[in-house]
């Protein structure tokens, strides 16, 4: 039978369609996919299941706004790393803060800052201040960061803290040596923690910016590698950070490590299927 004398499947055309569109534009939610492809909502969604189902799409927490899964997209391997890493944080980020109640977020190294890839935050009936994909999160001063640094090979932190040196704002860390105490303490009791100096945006100090909140966090390890890290956030009016420790680091150390077992297995299975590998 001639091909041009078959007709086309309209679901799959549809289906290319939306992986066409989360390849071009990004994170996108349910309403701006469907202005932009003319595809009704219900039909839509079931695509988008469709999609996540077999790992093209996922959905994050931290807007419900749904972005490319490492088989599409971008080719580079930083990408489809963070992809998988937040695809394997999802369910345990969700588990954990309905275990804690208190919310959790997921970053990564980007640069001389962490960035924040997902976060828990929405699922919590707390009011706390809801964080963006892709804001940066000072490096020396937040619990991410100094987890990051504590426990990343040691290259790659003096690589960091040499790049970071120089700021003037960070005098007061490297004058008195305090820094190499700080990842020294934090390697020992196995999570970071803010300086009481930040206030939980950017590189702003308290005195000019207070989220009102405190966090530890952990790394996320893989192999020799630091793939980011995961906190939990609190209102510090109403916990003490060793209140937090005493109840929950246990939950976030395991988090932490069920996410990276969990990023291991889809690292795996793609190579498997010879795609790209991922970052070790």
């Amino acid at each position: 039978m001639a091909l041009n004398a078959v007709k086309t499947i309209r679901a799959l055309k549809r289906g290319i369609g939306v992986m066409r569109a989360l390849d071009a534009h990004g994170a996108m939610s349910l309403d701006q996919l469907h202005k932009l492809t003319a595809i009704p909502k219900p039909s839509l969604s079931r695509i988008l299941l469709t999609l996540r189902d077999e790992n093209h799409a996922f959905q994050r927490i931290a807007d419900n706004k749904w972005i490319s899964g490492p088989g599409i997209g971008s080719t580079r391997v930083e990408d489809n790393t963070h992809s998988l890493l937040v695809q394997a944080a999802i369910p345990e980020l969700t588990t954990l803060c309905r275990k804690v109640i208190w919310p959790s977020d997921l970053t990564v190294r980007s640069g001389l800052s962490m960035m924040l890839v997902e976060s828990s935050r929405p699922h919590t009936t707390l009011i706390l201040n809801k964080l963006s994909v892709g804001l940066e999160v000072d490096f020396l001063l937040s619990a991410p960061g100094r987890a990051y640094l504590a426990f990343c090979p040691e290259t790659e932190q003096k690589e960091i803290l040499d790049s970071l040196r120089t700021r003037p704002e960070y005098a007061f860390l490297f004058e008195t040596g305090r820094m190499k105490s700080i990842l020294q303490e934090v390697r020992a009791q196995g999570f970071g923690h803010r300086d009481s100096l930040w206030g939980g945006r950017s590189h702003e100090f308290r005195k000019d910016y207070d989220d009102g909140l405190d966090a530890i966090a952990v790394p996320i390890e893989h192999g020799r590698a630091v793939l980011g890290c995961v906190n939990i956030v609190w209102i510090r009016s109403l916990l003490s950070r060793k209140a937090i420790v005493d109840r929950h680091l246990s939950d976030l150390l395991e988090v932490a490590i069920r996410i990276s077992s969990s990023f291991g297995q889809k690292c795996l299975s793609r190579n498997q299927r010879g795609d790209p590998p991922s970052v070790s």
